[in-house]
């Protein structure tokens, strides 16, 4: 009887000061409270009560629950311990989308890496094999020299070697392999693809005494040792055997061989591709000084004498 007049109590206090939700629930507490001391302090309720809602309405009270509402207190802690709030799933699925995020650019990243790292392994693959058998042929060059009818000086012997600016010509020793190997007369120029692209193209023939300096090139065989060339140069140097005018001789390194009737002592070759330019490749030349031979057929080295 006592907790229903004091909720009676209660509701018309509150239609008397019109207090907001808030301290509705606080003032509930409250009366809760006092309706529990009321048998030992009888009358004291109504009084305590008035004093709670004037500073409720003034809001100059701080108005707690008892500490006889503990054990109310701590289901509510507990109640709202089972759940997050909104506020903190929004904070945590936040945090999620940012690592998220973090972790796909760091996946895609590493596999960019791993693509570059096979293109440019790739790539020094291919000039490691385009470089070592350029090295191969060209440092073995015949040195026998034919007799000619040249512009300069009419009839007389040249070697078997010519460069341009962007070509390269001589007979050398293909390297022994089954089926294949011997003198050939090899071609090392600039051909364009039927994509439209410049390739750095290897041509051969086996050497025959009737060709002479000039092979048929059609019947050659080729292999495509750089694709999509941008550039090749071709610069040579030699010094000037004893008794030779100084003043024809060219100096340092130029642009493909003037001289007819001598050998250069050094190649230099300067390629590029679309994925940047090569390492200078400088290339020693050592003539053979073996006379005719023939290829065709069979061979181990070069032909005999």
């Amino acid at each position: 009887m006592e907790r229903v007049g004091g909720i009676r109590w209660l509701c018309v206090a509150g239609s008397k000061y019109s207090l907001c939700p808030k301290r509705w629930a606080c003032i509930a507490v409250c009366v809760l409270h006092i309706s529990q001391r009321h048998q030992t302090a009888p009358g004291s309720d109504h009084i305590e009560l008035d004093g709670w809602l004037q500073a409720a309405e003034m809001g100059t009270a701080n108005i707690a629950p008892p500490a006889q509402a503990g054990s109310w207190r701590g289901c509510a802690v507990k109640a709202a311990e089972k759940g997050f709030t909104l506020v903190e799933m929004l904070v945590a699925v936040s945090l999620l989308a940012v690592i998220m995020v973090a972790l796909g650019s760091s996946l895609r990243t590493i596999a960019q890496t791993e693509s570059r790292v096979d293109q440019r392994l790739g790539r020094i693959d291919e000039m490691r094999v385009s470089v070592g058998l350029m090295r191969q042929l060209i440092a073995r060059v015949s040195g026998r020299k034919l007799q000619m009818q040249t512009a300069e000086s009419g009839t007389g012997q040249v070697v078997q070697f010519r460069a341009s600016a962007s070509m390269i010509e001589w007979v050398g020793v293909m390297p022994a392999r089954p089926g294949v190997g011997g003198r050939h007369y090899f071609r090392l120029g600039v051909e364009k693809a039927s994509t439209g692209q410049f390739q750095l193209v290897l041509r051969f023939v086996p050497w025959l005494p009737e060709a002479g300096d000039t092979p048929d090139w059609r019947r050659s065989d080729s292999r495509v040792l750089v694709h999509q060339l941008t550039q090749f140069n071709v610069q040579a140097e030699g010094r000037p055997p004893a008794g030779a005018p100084l003043q024809s001789w060219p100096k340092g390194w130029v642009e493909g061989w003037p001289v007819a009737d001598q050998l250069p002592e050094r190649v230099r070759l300067q390629i590029s591709d679309i994925d940047g330019a090569w390492p200078p490749t400088v290339i020693g030349i050592f003539p053979l000084l073996q006379g005719s031979g023939s290829g065709g057929g069979f061979t181990v080295g070069g032909g005999s004498s």
